[in-house]
């Protein structure tokens, strides 16, 4: 693996947890693992926050650009968790954001027998 492999890499699991931590809680937080008034109900100031961290890197992985999160549980469920309820909370129109799931999941399901991936 060359440095830009090894550098991308880690961009993408920082991305990872950058995600993760945001949408489910940090581990160990009050809200890990809860469900959040914020994924159902329009909130401007939390949309607004998803618009600020995470526009620039949807559309990144809409475009296919963060394919390799796809190699392990964590970064697949990012994957899924950034073009689907990010996209769709900061834009909450249309039916771009259903699309943008199906991309994501299709994008993870490609990869499992590629990577041996483990999603049970």
């Amino acid at each position: 693996m060359n440095l830009d492999e090894t550098n991308a890499r880690r961009n993408e699991q920082a991305l990872t947890k950058k995600v993760l931590d945001f949408w489910i809680g940090e581990e160990g937080s009050k809200i890990y693992g809860t469900n959040r008034k914020e994924w159902f109900v329009k909130d401007p100031d939390f949309d607004n926050q998803i618009r600020e961290k995470f526009s620039e890197d949807v559309e990144i992985a809409i475009d296919g650009g963060y394919g390799r999160m796809a190699e392990n549980q964590m970064g697949c469920l990012a994957l899924v968790i950034l073009p689907n309820a990010l996209k769709y909370n900061f834009e909450r129109t249309g039916p771009n954001w259903t699309a943008c799931f199906f991309f994501a999941f299709f994008q993870c399901i490609r990869e499992k027998p590629k990577r041996n991936v483990n999603f049970g």
